[in-house]
Parts: C-alpha cells; sequence; structure tokens
C-alpha cells in the first residue's frame, strides 16, 4: 500500500509487477493448451448481479454487477483468495472472506482471448480455402 502525502490524499492499492522483482517466471502463453483451458474457465464463471449486506453502519449497497468468488473458485482457485466465510461468522468482523484475484482473473480472460482469437484465425483460414476451392477458373 501507498499513501500519497499531498493535500489530496491517495490511496494506491496495488502489487509491484516488474520483472527484477519476480524468479521462476513462466510464460503461460508457451503452454500447449493453456488458452483452450481459459476459454473453458471462463465460459463457466457466471455474471451475477448482487448488493453487499448492511454492516453496522455500513449501509447496503446499489445493485452491482460481478462474480461471486464460493462460484468462482471451483472454475479458477487462482483467482480467488481466502479462505471463506461459514455460518454464523461476525457481521462485524468478518474473518478471510473469499476475494476476487483482479490480476489474476484478467490473465485468465486474455488467456481467453488469445484461444478465441486463435479460433478467428483459423477459421478465416478455413473460408479462404473453402473460397478458393470454389471460384471459377478460366
Amino acid at each position: 500500500m501507498w499513501i500519497d502525502g499531498s493535500n489530496v490524499g491517495n490511496i494506491s492499492l496495488g502489487s509491484p509487477s516488474d520483472f527484477l522483482l519476480k524468479k521462476e517466471v513462466v510464460y503461460k502463453s508457451e503452454d500447449e493448451g493453456y488458452a483452450e483451458s481459459c476459454l473453458d474457465e471462463v465460459m463457466g464463471w457466471e455474471i451475477a448481479s448482487f448488493k453487499y449486506k448492511s454492516r453496522g453502519v455500513v449501509p447496503e449497497s446499489d445493485t452491482k454487477l460481478g462474480f461471486i468468488a464460493n462460484q468462482l473458485i471451483t472454475k479458477s482457485p487462482e483467482c480467488v483468495t481466502g479462505k471463506g466465510l461459514s455460518e454464523g461468522y461476525d457481521e462485524l468482523n468478518p474473518d478471510n472472506p473469499y476475494m476476487l484475484d483482479n490480476v489474476a482473473m484478467i490473465a485468465k480472460l486474455t488467456g481467453a482471448l488469445h484461444a478465441q482469437q486463435h479460433q478467428i484465425d483459423e477459421l478465416k483460414k478455413q473460408i479462404a480455402s473453402l473460397q478458393d476451392s470454389s471460384a471459377p477458373t478460366s
């Protein structure tokens, strides 16, 4: 976490992504079938609308659009952090609820996009081949 000491007082939460801060880097795009597995996973994600419950002085939220981590963890566990809540949890101090890892989700979505683009490119080749074979010869 970084807190800007200016009069505006920005708070920025983020995770550094500089290559020099990392080790054992493996580019998943080089793994055979990885993009297709991302596409399969993402196609199983259920988009939900929901409201956050009121808790203490925090009022109920407006309707939100997003995902439910409890559902997403079954399809893409690396996109969810936390241990999850159990029945009877302390509503004013929920301990370690499931949370979405947005960077991991973006990576999965990017993999799915790569898989779809590969499918589109293959279909374009097939269409061009069909058009060439059906073109009248003179």
